[in-house]
């Protein structure tokens, strides 16, 4: 027995030996291996394809074969300013790093066998990412033959070779790229960076910049494959089968003064998705300081939702092009609200064409395409500030849902060959039960656009937060029974009807904003106020119908666009054929 176990523990000890110089001898032909991909090869790799505008530092790596572990001290991207700066269309600056790296569970056999690189999992406890890109040739090309002509002749861009674009950069990376004959094909079961740090800054022609953060970032890759035998691989995003990056406190400057907050965004490249929590858009600072450092400016507009989605989007066509096309845009608990103030004086110097919505379009200097556009449990708010009152009117839409169908861009194209649909459901002033169907035409030449609506019974009443703070008048009684209203807007112009149906309708003036004596709050403005209305100033048609058996009046419109935003110009165009019924 004796010896029985001394022969097994002296095979233990044999196998073990075995093992320990297996593994010595391993390691003697995987640690140059590792050095060669991570160190020559990847640094070389990025000197390459940028030109030697990007520099790769890895730092120490210590390896623990018996673990089959590689640990890496950080690894970090620099540019050469010098060299970016004589190309003749300079890259992005990039600064990044990694910090205490892991590679985890190596495939030994395989990788001394010159079969590649296996791991179970790649793991950094830091990742930091800055960039800093000018902008792409394509869009100066577009700003310099929109400006008018210099007065000397200028030579035109030579765009030849000018065709670096911010866009498309990591796909082209992931298409040119080459492994070393040593280590032909790499496999990682997963990629897990905890701590994500990313800012990135993209200049724009006329000198503003848009600027992207994210603060808390974590970002997991699963399934990395990059096998030039399996070239399929390379359309993966980052040759991986799945890639969710999921942030935190994430904050987007389209420009100086506008800002976009976030409370969490998970971004997933594998499913094509984009989910944005607590979303918030517009200035940047209060209103009361936007309306101190905009003197001009007459609307402010601010976007909320506590859940904005993007579905089916078509990653390489934004990676290549800018292109935003996706399958659906969904947002829930909307809330639009829009701030006009009358008040401010008109900007001096000569006057600027005004810009409709399909203007505003058409100037988006990429393709958009979105099947469908949905908003629910939304609200739209729309206030304005007229001269003279110190409160703003204002007008609500609650419980709206909105269905946007076929929204279709192409940059440079003016035409109304393309229609979008759009449906909006609602309650008016908390009350009556709006519906609203508009069918435009994005790229239209003009202002373009037939309108349809109806709203249901409600208190007249309902609408003095308006009234009463846009006009010297205010409601005292009446109950609307309905609202039909129909226009068509050609060239600018709106033309149409509204029929109002209402009973025992009332109104008195204020004199709030009217200037003068009539304005005043004092006995002697009241007297003339009451004068005023028995002499028929503000004198209003009580009933449309006025008889049972009668048809109601119809209200004409025919109303000219003037740069309002979207829901004052609805307004004015309602509140002209309303008026034409309503006041006698």
């Amino acid at each position: 027995m004796g010896r029985t176990v001394k022969r097994i523990a002296l095979g233990l000890l044999a196998a073990f030996a075995v093992a320990l110089l297996a593994v010595y001898l391993a390691s003697l032909r995987a640690s140059p291996l590792v050095n060669e991909l991570l160190r020559d090869w990847a640094t070389s790799e990025i000197a390459t394809q940028s030109d030697s505008v990007y520099a790769l530092h890895v730092g120490r790596l210590h390896f623990n074969w018996p673990l089959r572990r590689v640990r890496l001290d950080s690894a970090l991207i620099v540019t050469d300013s010098a060299r970016n700066a004589r190309r003749s269309w300079p890259k992005a600056t990039v600064q990044g790093v990694l910090r205490s790296c892991v590679i985890s569970g190596i495939n030994l056999p395989r990788l001394v066998l010159g079969r590649g690189l296996e791991a179970s999992q790649i793991g950094c406890a830091e990742v930091h990412w800055e960039s800093d890109a000018p902008p792409d040739s394509a869009s100066v090309a577009r700003l310099q033959q929109a400006r008018p002509p210099a007065p000397r002749p200028q030579p035109a861009p030579d765009t030849s070779r000018r065709t670096e674009s911010p866009h498309g950069a990591v796909m082209a990376f992931q298409r040119d790229l080459n492994l070393p004959r040593r280590v032909p094909t790499i496999r990682i079961g997963r990629i897990v960076f905890p701590k994500v740090a990313i800012g990135v800054v993209a200049r724009k022609p006329s000198g503003d910049h848009t600027r992207f953060d994210l603060a808390r970032a974590r970002l997991r890759v699963t399934g990395v494959v990059i096998d030039p035998a399996a070239p399929q691989y390379r359309a993966r995003p980052l040759f991986a089968d799945g890639v969710v990056l999921q942030a935190d406190s994430t904050e987007f400057r389209p420009d100086t003064a506008q800002m976009v907050r976030v409370g969490a965004l998970e971004i997933d490249l594998t499913d094509s998705t984009i989910t944005v929590h607590d979303f918030e858009e517009g200035p940047r600072i209060s209103d009361v300081e936007f309306q101190r450092l905009s003197p001009y400016r007459r609307e402010r507009i601010r976007v909320k939702a506590a859940r904005l989605a993007i579905r089916g989007m078509d990653q390489g066509g934004y990676s290549q092009a800018g292109a935003m096309v996706a399958r659906a845009i969904e947002l829930d608990s909307l809330r639009f609200e829009i701030l006009s103030d009358k008040r401010k004086p008109g900007r001096p110097g000569p006057s600027v064409p005004s810009r409709t919505p399909q203007s505003w379009f058409s100037a988006l200097q990429n393709r958009v395409a979105v099947d469908t556009i949905r908003a629910t449990n939304a609200a739209i708010i729309y206030e304005e500030f007229k001269t003279g009152h110190d409160r703003p009117g204002r007008l609500t839409i609650d419980d709206v849902y909105l269905l946007a169908l076929n929204v279709r861009h192409e940059p440079r194209r003016r035409n109304d060959s393309d229609t979008v649909s759009l449906e909006i459901r609602g309650k008016l002033m908390h009350q009556g039960e709006l519906r609203l169907a508009i069918t435009t035409p994005l790229d239209a030449e003009r202002m373009t656009m037939r309108v349809r609506g109806s709203v249901a019974a409600m208190d007249a009443q309902a609408f003095n937060p308006l009234i009463e703070h846009v006009t010297p008048a205010r409601i005292k009684s009446g109950r609307i029974d309905g609202v039909v209203f129909e226009y068509t807007v050609r060239n600018d112009v709106a033309r149409g009807v509204v029929v109002p149906r209402y009973s025992n309708l009332a109104a008195d003036l204020t004199g709030t904003g009217s200037g003068g004596i009539l304005g005043s709050r004092n006995p002697i403005g009241g007297l003339l106020r009451a004068t005023a209305e028995a002499a028929q100033g503000l004198k209003v048609r009580q009933n449309n119908p006025e008889e049972p058996d009668r048809p109601p009046r119809i209200g004409r419109v025919n109303h000219t666009f003037r740069g309002e935003s979207l829901p004052s110009w609805f307004w004015n165009v309602l509140k002209q054929g309303l008026l034409s019924v309503v006041l006698k």
